[in-house]
């Protein structure tokens, strides 16, 4: 039987078919505003992975916490991969009911569901998912208040009475000037002086910083085309300043001094050095002075020679010197260092183990570490740090520590329309910006006007710095970064801030013992401006002045702000001064009345004076004792039909009577039980 034959034709491809692709199973990463990606490894379990996690990349796009947002969803997924589910309605009322069981507060709650919804509503949109009615997202607590500096180290109290012992002086102005009570009188006084302390420091260490700044500039500015030359060959800092007198030279030197007169006083009239150095090439005092012999035989050959080619310039050169030690004839300094760093890399220097050998180490024994004179030549940590606690710690600004930090750029500072005035312009991620008047004297504004001067300089000097110039807003906590070899102009990272305060802070208690408070109960730049909100408050500030100066749209806002407990001991000293002048006023105008039918009961706290002042007879007695009857009666009705009311005010309400009802004597209690049986209460609700 003949075998079938083998026909070769190309191969058909059905066109009509849908291709798959398959995922990259090696590289499922999100990349955020960290540096590090996040894996996202997890997305290869479920169904269309890949596209969920592009879906998921559309929608990071223009957020602004990105890493927060990735991480809260990547758990979702981990949950839906562990129950073999997929994303959707369902597995997220699922999550919900897991994350009550296990999220640390409500808020905490609140937010992950937000972020996860958000994410599931996009995948909606997109038709990824079919569209359904999500569950609403539980209701967040009251978000906390940031405290105040007093806030913050009043936990132990005892240490800050012992802190300003020696400030009771200062204290005891406060409380005559503004009447306050000594405790809101310590802490007003405390926060002020360290709000005070902080701002002078930090812009004494600006100052310092610019001098720096403006030291590098003024040899950058000077140095020729021929110098740049020169020193872009040197690649070590020792080989270029190494020994190159000659024997030579030192004869010149000897001859133009004293031999062309035909005398040779003793060594020790000589130019400095000069002996010692013919000493270490062999020639002793008296070999020279034997060659000084043979010159008047016409004999020496060396210096027949130099009399016959020396130049009457190169003569009067060499009768001008005085000291040839090599250390003086090569002079090192900081100044030639700054030329070299200057002529390699212009004002974008790389790490310093690239410097040229020998520059670095000379630079740090002369007060100079790498820290600084990177700064010097860019801008950096050195100058930034102090002058973001100068801007959070002025009375004046008392700007959030994200928009300091984020929201001032190099355009910020225009002039006003005041004479010898600026305006800065203190922007703000969500609502309107800060737009602040002050003094062109203001150190910190003439400061600021400065540094950003020198950041235009450098920014024009190069490629990338006319970019960024070009942008419409650039920040001016702008730095070169040169750490891991990147080499590129960038903005610190958001928590960089923190680090900055927690630094600065803990410099600054070396020199005042107030602000040892502050390092150790962990003060942050977050803590600035309910300070700055407290000090006006404490001081009598009008509350809608401290309203416009916070820059809060919304009274509320400015509430939690000077809701403090500095401020909270301010009201009940203006509660017992209006009580006392209620007293007064009574007992002026009806003395017989408060003496007869009125009873007056104060209710003593652990201080000395009065916290409740009460004013009541028999009758207001028996209306607490029938209102509490009646509230008792109806409990079940009131807690059934409205629990949330019931809980809010009935509760307190009877907390309240209680307290009232304590105070009261025996006697007239006894009275009151039976008067309040007649009374009728309206019905409750």
């Amino acid at each position: 039987m003949a075998r079938a034959k083998i026909v070769r034709k190309p191969l058909i491809i059905n066109h009509s078919a849908s291709i798959s692709e398959l995922p990259l199973l090696n590289n499922w990463e999100l990349k955020t505003e960290n540096k590090a990606p996040i894996s996202m490894y997890l997305f290869s379990y479920l169904d269309d992975g890949e596209k969920l996690l592009h879906e998921l990349k559309l929608h990071l796009k223009g957020q602004r916490k990105t890493n927060t947002i990735a991480l809260a969803i990547r758990e979702y997924v981990k949950y839906v991969v562990q129950l073999g589910g997929s994303i959707g309605k369902k597995s997220l009322d699922d999550y919900i009911v897991e994350l009550h069981k296990t999220a640390s507060s409500s808020n905490t709650l609140s937010q992950k569901v937000s972020i996860i919804k958000r994410y599931v509503s996009h995948l909606m949109y997109s038709e990824v998912l079919p569209l359904e009615t999500l569950s609403k997202t539980p209701l967040s607590g009251k978000k906390a208040a940031k405290a105040s500096f007093f806030e913050l180290v009043s936990k132990d109290i005892s240490s800050l009475r012992l802190l300003t012992d020696k400030y009771q002086s200062e204290i005891s102005s406060y409380v005559k000037k503004r009447g306050l009570e000594k405790e809101v009188a310590l802490a007003c006084f405390f926060s002020e002086k360290c709000m005070e302390t902080i701002h002078k420091l930090a812009v004494g260490e600006v100052e310092i910083a610019l001098k720096d700044i403006s030291f590098f500039d003024s040899i950058a500015q000077k140095i020729t085309q021929d110098e740049i030359e020169k020193y872009k060959r040197v690649t070590s800092l020792s080989n270029f300043y190494s020994d190159t007198r000659t024997l030579r030279e030192a004869f010149e030197i000897l001859y133009s001094h004293y031999l062309i007169n035909n005398e040779l006083p003793s060594s020790g009239k000589w130019p400095i050095g000069l002996s010692d150095y013919l000493k270490t090439r062999g020639w002793s005092i008296r070999s020279v002075q034997a060659e000084f012999k043979k010159i008047q035989e016409g004999k020496s050959t060396i210096l027949s020679e130099i009399v016959n080619t020396l130049s009457r310039a190169e003569i009067e050169n060499y009768i001008n010197i005085t000291d040839w030690r090599a250390k003086s004839l090569n002079k090192k300094s900081v100044e030639i260092c700054f030329k070299i760093l200057f002529s390699h890399y212009g004002y974008y220097p790389p790490r310093s183990t690239l410097w040229p050998h020998g520059i670095a180490d000379y630079l740090r024994k002369r007060g100079w570490p790498q820290s600084r004179v990177r700064s010097a030549i860019f801008p950096d940590t050195k100058i930034h740090e102090p002058l973001l606690l100068a801007l959070l710690s002025h009375q004046e600004l008392c700007p959030n520590v994200d928009s300091a930090f984020k929201y001032i750029y190099l355009d910020s500072i225009m002039p006003a329309f005041e004479a010898r005035k600026v305006r800065l312009i203190i922007g703000k991620r969500r609502g309107s910006a800060s737009d602040i008047d002050l003094a062109e004297k203001d150190p910190l504004i003439s400061l600021m006007v400065k540094l950003i001067e020198y950041i235009k300089q450098r920014l024009a000097s190069d490629k990338r710095g006319l970019e960024l110039l070009r942008q419409e807003h650039t920040s001016i906590f702008i730095h070169f970064n040169n750490m891991r070899g990147e080499n590129k102009i960038s903005i610190y990272d958001s928590s960089t801030s923190a680090d900055f305060v927690k630094r600065a802070l803990e410099r600054y208690s070396k020199t005042c013992n107030l602000l040892e408070c502050l390092s150790n109960h962990g003060v942050r730049g977050e803590n600035f401006r309910p300070t700055c909100a407290a000090i006006l408050k404490l001081k009598g500030v009008a509350q809608h002045t401290i309203q416009k100066k916070l820059n809060h749209k919304s009274s509320k806002t400015t509430e939690i702000y000077t809701q403090k407990v500095e401020t909270s001991t301010l009201n009940s000293s203006k509660q017992k001064i209006f009580q006392e002048y209620l007293i007064h006023e009574a007992e002026a105008f009806q003395p017989d009345l408060l003496e007869k039918n009125t009873k007056v009961k104060q209710d003593k706290s652990e201080k000395e004076h009065p916290e409740r002042i009460m004013f009541y007879d028999q009758y207001s007695i028996a209306e607490w004792i029938a209102l509490k009857s009646k509230i008792l009666e109806e409990k079940d009705r009131l807690s059934l039909c409205n629990p949330s009311r019931w809980f809010e005010y009935w509760v307190n309400k009877l907390a309240e009577i209680d307290g009232f009802l304590s105070l009261v004597s025996s006697k007239d209690y006894y009275v009151a039980k039976k008067m309040s049986e007649s009374i009728v209460i309206p019905y409750l609700d």
